[in-house]
């Protein structure tokens, strides 16, 4: 059973997101919950053995019901052991215990996921707690997460040496769909892919867009386009990138022209692959698609519309989203839902807590 003298084998902060469940809710008994033991870096993610974990998924049945202004505490016991599961409520406070048809009571069997955080005590905040009517889900509960300690948990999460050294020398773009890397990560990840750019001697025009979309996340929300034309770093790389092209083995001379009409393809490829958007023609102002995204979605949740398909319609009518692909609407989704302003109520419905 992990224990907190096990910190020591904690794996690197850069290496989390190369761990299988790292991003998957984790099939766990609540002992097992209760008994992680705290990453010594980064608050809110635990320890399985070697294995960091930040959501879980556990099965068991209601032995208890609290009920506050702005949430719903429900015990959940599995025989292993009992943990709070914390259920906000929506923006109008309007869901109770004992309301509705298929409303949570003691004595029930829920499924339940969610991620581990610690407050007064270790709990769990829901992400979605699904009745579970029928009794075979529980023994099928436990042999699954028999079978996963036996397969996967019970091996240590280990990471190759030629991975390692990248994943620890770089400061990766975050894939946990939030925005919480800092402003000099992001730019530590862009001079890092130039440079790793400069030892090759084939790039493309993808290779171009690749470097931009990396550089307009260093700057402001909104941007001018002469931000992206004067950066000295893409101008370079459009050089490379043209010269590789040049036939034969003659290194063309590459005249400014060129260059600026690489870079505005390349920033048209950002539009049209849903990264930014024009906000301001006049001004040749560009914006980012996601924080505007997450803060529309929002707004949307707010309004009452919950489930997925309507949200889809909203963002697909507003003008600046419309080069935005579903799955990331629900990578903001995810985005929200990490950051406690919204919950999964069931499958494809999410309600917004309260302001």
């Amino acid at each position: 059973m992990p224990t907190t003298a096990q910190a020591s084998t904690a794996p690197h902060p850069k290496t989390l997101g190369l761990a299988p469940l790292f991003f998957s809710h984790a099939q766990l008994f609540i002992a097992d919950i209760l008994n992680l033991s705290s990453h010594p870096d980064i608050p809110d993610v635990y320890l399985y053995d070697t294995h960091p974990i930040r959501k879980v998924n556990v099965m068991g049945v209601v032995t208890g019901i609290e009920e506050t202004s702005r949430c719903l505490r429900y015990i959940v016991d599995d025989g292993t052991g009992s943990v709070p599961c914390v259920k906000w409520k929506d923006a109008n406070h309007t869901q109770s215990a004992g309301a509705g048809r298929d409303a949570v009571k003691l004595g029930m069997l829920v499924n339940v996921r969610g991620r581990v955080t610690e407050w007064r005590e270790r709990e769990i905040m829901v992400n979605s707690l699904v009745i579970e009517r029928d009794p075979n889900r529980e023994p099928l509960h436990w042999l699954t997460v028999l079978d996963l300690k036996a397969t996967t948990y019970s091996k240590p999460f280990t990471v190759p040496s030629s991975l390692y050294a990248s994943a620890v020398s770089l400061s990766l773009p975050s894939t946990s769909h939030t925005d919480s890397t800092t402003a000099a990560d992001r730019k530590m990840t862009y001079a890092s892919l130039l440079e790793t750019f400069q030892s090759r001697t084939e790039l493309g025009h993808e290779d171009l867009a690749r470097a931009m979309e990396l550089y307009v996340q260093t700057l402001p929300a909104s941007f001018a386009y002469s931000l992206i034309r004067t950066c000295t770093g893409l101008r370079k790389l459009a050089t490379r990138i043209l010269q590789c092209h040049s036939p034969g083995e003659q290194i063309l001379i590459v005249s400014e022209t060129q260059v600026d009409t690489l870079i505005s393809r390349s920033l048209h490829k950002l539009v049209t692959g849903g990264v930014i958007y024009l906000s301001d023609p006049d001004l040749d102002l560009y914006t980012l698609v996601r924080p505007a995204l997450k803060a529309f979605v929002l707004e949307i949740l707010r309004t009452g519309k919950s489930r997925e398909e309507e949200t889809w319609r909203c963002v697909r009518d507003d003008e600046r989203f419309k080069h935005v692909k579903k799955e990331k609407l629900r990578t903001v989704l995810a985005d929200l839902v990490e950051e406690s302003e919204v919950w999964e109520a069931s499958r494809g419905e999410w309600k917004a807590f309260s302001e």
